[in-house]
């Protein structure tokens, strides 16, 4: 039968009695050998407090000493039973309540439920659970000169690039044939056109 008869609450779903709880303390200590063959530690590693506690729930009402507990509720049992289920596959983290302490940020590693002829249509629920410690995200600004580069931090500058000219193409094909002969030919008639043009205009004057 139950006994030691506390209210307790899990995730705001409250059981009838307490029946027992364990709370598990556990820390690492890291080892480091030395030349002088002796192993060294320089710190404490705490693990994640661990909670072990079983309920009672059942049809009948239960009362404290400072409070009423629930009116006779048929079919209470399997509700409550299949709540704990629920919360259980939810994987959510939970605050479990007993009279002595408040647990926050608590997730469910296991559970079972019991129940045997002596209890009848009562059950026993034990839980474990470990303590989860949440990481927050922080944004860090980076100052610009990290970003540059070179030790006087300046810019490196970007990356310039040029296409091939008429010139460089016209010389390319200069030297496949026949088309330098008519390109040399067409710039000294040019040339000799341009020079006599201008001896005239030099001796009419007009230059």
């Amino acid at each position: 039968m139950a006994r030691n008869l506390k209210p307790v609450s899990i995730a705001g779903i409250e059981g009838d009695a307490l029946i027992s709880e364990d709370i598990s303390y556990s820390a690492d200590i890291p080892e480091y050998p030395v030349e002088n063959g002796y192993n060294v530690s320089d710190t404490i590693i705490l693990k994640p407090i661990q909670l072990s506690i079983t309920l009672y729930i059942s049809d009948s009402p239960a009362t404290w000493r400072n409070r009423k507990g629930h009116s006779p509720s048929a079919g209470r049992t399997k509700k409550i039973c299949e709540k704990f289920e629920k919360l259980y596959f939810q994987r959510k983290l939970v605050k479990v309540v007993t009279t002595d302490k408040i647990y926050t940020s608590m997730g469910i590693t296991s559970m079972s439920i019991s129940h045997s002829s002596e209890i009848g249509y009562a059950r026993q629920i034990q839980f474990s659970l470990k303590k989860v410690y949440i990481t927050k995200r922080k944004t860090v600004y980076i100052p610009k000169y990290i970003l540059q580069s070179g030790e006087s931090k300046k810019s490196a500058g970007k990356a310039t690039t040029s296409s091939s000219s008429s010139k460089s193409s016209g010389s390319s094909t200069s030297k496949s044939g026949g088309s330098n002969k008519s390109g040399g030919s067409g710039k000294s008639s040019g040339g000799k056109k341009g020079s006599i043009l201008y001896n005239i205009g030099k001796k009419t004057g007009f230059l």
